[in-house]
């Protein structure tokens, strides 16, 4: 599963990043996944930061959803981090 994100940036207004949930038994790095995605959407679409990480680590609604306003927040101090 993906979840993409906008988060602040004082350049550009807002980045796009995403947090990927790989499939059991799957492997890939955030470079691949980013290789990836180049060949198939345009530039501007492409996460500028991409993490990948456990469901558990995700914060979600109690409906099961994610929380997008959470993640961008996790994401965007991850990225402050630089981690």
């Amino acid at each position: 599963s993906a979840y993409v994100v906008g988060i602040p940036d004082p350049e550009r207004g807002q980045l796009v990043t995403a947090s990927v949930v790989l499939a059991p038994g799957a492997d890939a790095s955030p470079d691949e996944l980013k290789a990836r995605l180049k060949g198939d959407l345009s530039a501007y679409k492409v996460p500028r930061h991409l993490f990948i990480d456990a469901a558990g680590d995700l914060p979600f609604t109690d409906s099961g959803k994610i929380d997008k306003r959470s993640l961008a927040i996790l994401i965007e101090k991850r990225v402050s981090a630089g981690t």
